[in-house]
């Protein structure tokens, strides 16, 4: 009847705290890191991702002026990786989550390449190659194509030409350096471009909520700088409960109404083991429910108003006739004990 999932925690929490700041959002993520959701640890650049805010103009137009760096030896240099993560006050203890302490942000810099001497290699490639050019292997590094020996065609690499070549080459070693920031003040400072508000637009009202794996049907809104589950929105589009299948194209995975109550709930009483990315336990013995009545009220109160939204649907009640009905509890089960509800061919007035 329904799963927690970790894709629907940004949801969740929208759900039960509308009208955060963004720093409000991206700290409760950050609580909630160990459970592994992409973005969770990665502070407001990680919240953009969650919320799929576009790219700024002026961040696209760095990005464009990146592609085309050179060193003084005509040789093309990469352009700046930035990324965010979570990181541990302790050595060796990266597979602990509960010891991250703090959000580290990281640029690495291309700053020069050396050309080693010449030798001679046959190896494969998907990039045909001239001399003088830049031979970029499937494996391996690049090098700087001084002759070439044989090049020809030797079948298909996931659906793209299969080449292999035999060169002599000069080997390309690419000198760079990574720079380590605590905070975005001090990444700011060195690397402007990879500020927040430089990278993302954070003055988008509304968008959808990214879920990884699963297809997003949870949208958000934002009013007065604050955010909120845009509910019309999200309860428009989910079904009761998960599903279709995350292998399958044709039926994708969406995950429901009731699984996003149980994941609201996992976190509301502190019971995140039972989050996971593939989702609560199978054989319908839930170890939240068994463990708090409120949760298990609230749970089959979800049922209850998932299934007869769905009668009112296929009867053609309007929302506002649908929630009168509900209102005066005319489909109320007694005490949230019977999940039969009623006989639908009873007149509905």
């Amino acid at each position: 009847m329904g799963d927690s999932y970790v894709e629907l925690v940004p949801a969740a929490i929208l759900l039960d705290n509308p009208g955060l700041t963004r720093e409000q959002f991206s700290k409760r993520l950050f609580d909630l890191r160990h459970l592994g959701l992409v973005g969770h640890n990665k502070g407001l650049h990680g919240l953009a991702e969650i919320l799929k805010l576009n790219y700024t103009e002026k961040y696209l137009n760095f990005k464009r002026s990146e592609i085309n760096k050179y060193d003084n030896q005509g040789l093309r240099l990469s352009e700046l990786f930035f990324y965010s993560t979570a990181s541990s006050d302790r050595v060796n203890k990266w597979n602990n989550h509960m010891d991250l302490k703090h959000i580290q942000y990281r640029v690495k810099q291309h700053l020069e390449n050396i050309l080693g001497e010449e030798k001679k290699i046959i190896d494969s490639t998907l990039i045909p190659v001239k001399e003088n050019g830049i031979f970029r292997p499937i494996h391996g590094s690049r090098g700087l194509v001084i002759k070439i020996i044989d090049f020809k065609e030797e079948g298909d690499f996931d659906g793209h030409p299969l080449y292999k070549a035999e060169l002599i080459v000069r080997p390309i070693r690419e000198i760079g350096k990574t720079h380590t920031f605590y905070s975005i003040n001090t990444l700011s400072k060195d690397f402007p471009m990879f500020h927040p508000d430089f990278m993302f637009d954070f003055s988008q009202s509304e968008g959808i909520i990214s879920t990884g794996a699963y297809q997003s049907r949870c949208f958000w809104i934002k009013k007065n700088n604050k955010y909120y589950l845009d509910k019309n929105k999200t309860f428009d589009n989910i079904p009761v409960k998960a599903e279709g299948s995350m292998y399958n194209e044709s039926n994708p995975r969406k995950l429901g109404y009731t699984d996003l109550i149980l994941t609201a709930e996992g976190i509301k009483q502190n019971y995140t083991p039972l989050i996971s990315s593939l989702g609560g336990p199978k054989d319908n013995k839930n170890p939240l429910l068994e463990k708090s009545p409120e949760s298990l009220a609230r749970f089959t109160h979800a049922v209850w108003e998932g299934y007869v939204s769905m009668f009112g649907k296929s009867v053609g009640l309007t929302n506002t006739e649908l929630l009168r009905y509900m209102s005066i509890g005319r489909f109320m089960p007694g005490e949230y004990k019977d999940i039969s509800f009623y006989d639908k061919s009873e007149d509905m007035i």
